[in-house]
This record gives C-alpha cells, sequence and structure tokens, in this order.
C-alpha cells in the first residue's frame, strides 16, 4: 500500500468521525420520539400483563373453591350415608 493510499484512508476515516460528531445530536433528536414511542409500547403491554394475570389468578381461586366445595359435599353425602347405614 502505498502513502499516497494511506493518506487517502485517514482523511476518509478523519471525515467520517467529523461527520458521525455532527450526525449524532440529530440522529439524538430523530431517535428520541421512536424511543419515547417503544416506552409506552412497553407500558401499555406491562398494564395488560398485569390485567390478565389478575383476571387468569381471580379464575384460578374461583375454581378451585368450586373443588373444595364440592369435596366438602362430596365427604358430607359419605359421612350422611355412612350415618345412616348405622
Amino acid at each position: 500500500m502505498s502513502f499516497i493510499e494511506k493518506i487517502g484512508e485517514s482523511i476518509g476515516g478523519v471525515a467520517f468521525g467529523i461527520g458521525a460528531v455532527f450526525a449524532a445530536p440529530l440522529l439524538a433528536k430523530m431517535a428520541r420520539p421512536a424511543a419515547k414511542e417503544l416506552i409506552k409500547g412497553g407500558l401499555y403491554l406491562t398494564e395488560k400483563t398485569k390485567e390478565y394475570i389478575a383476571e387468569s389468578s381471580e379464575e384460578l381461586a374461583d375454581l378451585v373453591a368450586e373443588a373444595q366445595a364440592e369435596m366438602e359435599e362430596g365427604s358430607k353425602q359419605a359421612s350422611d350415608k355412612e350415618s345412616s347405614q348405622s
């Protein structure tokens, strides 16, 4: 690689660095609204997930209560049968 090619690459690298310095604030301003939208979407999903979990927990608690009531009713009927047979 010749000296001229090395200088050309160095100038290209410097130009890229200077461009990045000037472009960074512009890109940051452009990215801010997108970042806020992503955060809002995450908050929305978090809220909906909490609601889903609360509803699911309530349904599960109802099922457990129904199963316990049926078990108690079954036990009561079994003991009533034993009492009537004695």
